[in-house]
């Protein structure tokens, strides 16, 4: 065998050929990043609007019916960094650090739920909305 008596040598034009290659390569998973996060809190963001809202449906639809009247609606809302608050009238619905609310029609109800999941019921009682179970 016959080897060559040659060393191997990095041209520079190579070296600033990978450079750019791996700087290319850190802003496109930068911007991954960026887009993920986004997707991320817009995603909790939509799910305590639609928890919110759907509350204040059911509470504003009861309040509309006749006495002793209900209405049903399946909520899911009971896992970690979720919070569920009411005020005069609203509702606000909290999921991690993200914050929606909801109006209501009245500020005549009462609510007997603890655990948001599963069937609540909306039902009108003496002109009350009560929140409960099935």
């Amino acid at each position: 065998m016959v080897f060559l008596n040659s060393k191997a040598q990095v041209s520079l034009e190579f070296m600033i050929a990978v450079l750019i290659i791996i700087l290319f390569f850190i802003y496109g998973v930068t911007l991954f990043n960026d887009k993920t996060q986004f997707n991320v809190v817009a995603s909790n963001k939509w799910l305590a609007q639609e928890t919110a809202f759907k509350i204040s449906r059911g509470i504003n639809n009861a309040y509309l019916l006749d006495e002793n009247a209900f209405i049903s609606d399946n909520i899911i809302w009971n896992n970690v960094g979720q919070s569920l608050t009411f005020g005069v009238r609203t509702v606000q619905a909290t999921y991690r650090r993200s914050y929606s609310d909801a109006s209501l029609s009245t500020s005549n109800f009462v609510s007997n739920v603890s655990d948001w999941n599963g069937t609540i019921i909306f039902r009108k009682i003496n002109g009350t909305v009560v929140i409960g179970y099935s």
